[in-house]
């Protein structure tokens, strides 16, 4: 699981560049879900076999890089100012608009136990 810049962060970002934006061309905010990549084994919290077992597991949660990335690009050339890839991340987003403290708390959770599993 990813976590992206989010709520205030992401207002003060706008703010601060608000005075050069015409020197900027666009900012673009990616807030990622899960993509089928090697994150998990590359951070060391799991081994390359264990990730693959999970990948299988939760083939339907994940998105495909090549999807992930061509929502990214879609949404560069678009000058879109946030955008959400995956089911995952629309569901934190929405779960951290409406319980932030309740979705903090669940990410914390889901991450302690991806730890122990490894």
């Amino acid at each position: 699981m990813k976590l992206g810049i989010n709520g205030t962060v992401i207002s003060s970002l706008d703010h601060d560049f608000s005075d050069v934006r015409c020197e900027l061309q666009e900012i673009t905010i990616i807030l990622p879900g899960e993509v089928h990549t090697n994150s998990m084994s590359n951070s060391g919290l799991v081994t390359k076999e264990e990730e693959a077992k999970s990948k299988e597991h939760n083939r339907m949660k994940a998105l495909a890089a090549d999807k992930a990335a061509a929502i990214i690009i879609k949404a560069i050339e678009g000058n879109q100012f946030r955008v959400l890839v995956g089911s995952d991340a629309r569901f934190l987003d929405f779960l951290y608009r409406l319980a932030p403290r309740f979705a903090v708390n669940f990410i914390v959770n889901q991450m302690a136990k991806l730890k122990k599993k490894s």
